[in-house]
C-alpha cells in the first residue's frame, strides 16, 4: 500500500502511473498524467481526509477508485476489468471529459454530479449502474442483453443509448 498525504502531482503531469495488483491510498488531492490499473484487486482508496484524483491523460480502470471528492478523467478511459467509483460521502463530480469505452461492467456512486461528455461504449460496454444527483451523457452502447441502471436525485439528460 502507499499512502500519498501531500496533494500535488506524482511524477509529471504527463507520467504514467501503473498500479499492478496494488493499493494506493489518497489522503489529499492528486494529479497524474496517465493511470493504468491492472493485475488482481488494483485499488485507489480515501483512509482518511478529502481526497480528489485527476487524471490528465488516458486511464485504463478496473476494481476500485474511492475518493472523498472530485474524480477527473481527463483523456480516454478504457475499462480494463470491472470498475467501481464512488467519492464517499462527499458531493464531488465524477467527470469524464473523453470517451469510456471497453466490455466490462463500470458503476459510479456519488452524491455530486456524474458528466460524460464523450460517447459511451466505443467497445460496447457489459454493464452500466449511475447512482448521482444530476446525469448528463451523451450516446450510451451496453453490448447485447446489457443491463443499464440509473439512480439520480437532481434533473438529468443523456443524447442517445
Amino acid at each position: 500500500t502507499l499512502q500519498v498525504s501531500g496533494s500535488g502531482t506524482v511524477g509529471n503531469t504527463s507520467s504514467l502511473l501503473t498500479l499492478s495488483s496494488a493499493t494506493l491510498d489518497l489522503r489529499n488531492g492528486l494529479t497524474i498524467g496517465s493511470l493504468l490499473m491492472t493485475g488482481t484487486s488494483p485499488v485507489i482508496t480515501n483512509g482518511s481526509g478529502t481526497s480528489n484524483l485527476t487524471v490528465n491523460g488516458t486511464s485504463t480502470l478496473m476494481g476500485n477508485v474511492t475518493t472523498n471528492g472530485a474524480q477527473t478523467y481527463t483523456g480516454a478511459v478504457t475499462l480494463g476489468g470491472a470498475s467501481v467509483l464512488t467519492t464517499g460521502s462527499s458531493a464531488g463530480n465524477i467527470l469524464f471529459s473523453s470517451t469510456v469505452a471497453g466490455a466490462n461492467t463500470l458503476s459510479t456512486t456519488t452524491t455530486g454530479d456524474t458528466t460524460f461528455t464523450g460517447t459511451i461504449g466505443g467497445t460496447p460496454l457489459t454493464g452500466l449502474t449511475i447512482n448521482t444527483a444530476t446525469l448528463t451523457a451523451h450516446a450510451i452502447t451496453l453490448a447485447s442483453s446489457s443491463a443499464i441502471s440509473i439512480t439520480n436525485s437532481g434533473a438529468g439528460s443523456i443524447d442517445g443509448i
